[in-house]
Order: C-alpha cells, then sequence, then structure tokens
C-alpha cells in the first residue's frame, strides 16, 4: 500500500523548524499542536483543490477520481498506533 506519511510528517517537521527560526521557540505543547494542526489543514485544502481539479480534467469524463480512490482503497493507509509512535518520535505532543 501507498503511503505518505513520512513525507508529510518531514514536511511538517520543516515547516516548525522555519516556524522556530522566525518566531522563537514555541511556549508550549498547546501551541505547538496548534500549529502542527494547522499546517495539516492546509496541505488537506491544497490536496483537495488538487484532486479537485483533476477531477476537472477531460480523461474522467464526469467521474470523480476521488469517489474511483475511495471506492477502491479498502483499509486505512497506517495503523493509529504507528502513527502516536512517530508523533511522539518527533515530539509534536505529549502523547
Amino acid at each position: 500500500m501507498i503511503d505518505f506519511v513520512s513525507e508529510i510528517m518531514d514536511l511538517v517537521d520543516e515547516f516548525l523548524r522555519q516556524y522556530e527560526e522566525r518566531e522563537g521557540p514555541f511556549r508550549n505543547a498547546l501551541e505547538k499542536g496548534l500549529v502542527v494542526s494547522f499546517v495539516l489543514g492546509c496541505i488537506r485544502q491544497d490536496t483537495e483543490e488538487i484532486w479537485d481539479a483533476l477531477g476537472q480534467s477531460p480523461t474522467f469524463r464526469g467521474v470523480s477520481p476521488r469517489a474511483i480512490y475511495e471506492e477502491s482503497s479498502g483499509e486505512g493507509l497506517s495503523e493509529e498506533n504507528e502513527l502516536l509512535s512517530e508523533i511522539r518520535e518527533r515530539h509534536w505532543l505529549e502523547v
């Protein structure tokens, strides 16, 4: 199964590093968690916009590529415990 969790987490880590360079250290875990949540929301919105644009292509002839994916994807891409472990290792939140 294709999985981009590590790449997305690396992208968030890079954003956090640049954010701290500009704004200074996070005041607490909540502030850092809120920034992580904001970045993930931005990534999700960008991904959905790309998906919507892809769906407007004549190639798909009015069939939603998102619907095709959802019908064929089956199970989730990562186990929750693996994600919590990765979040803990990156010190994003206290879990």
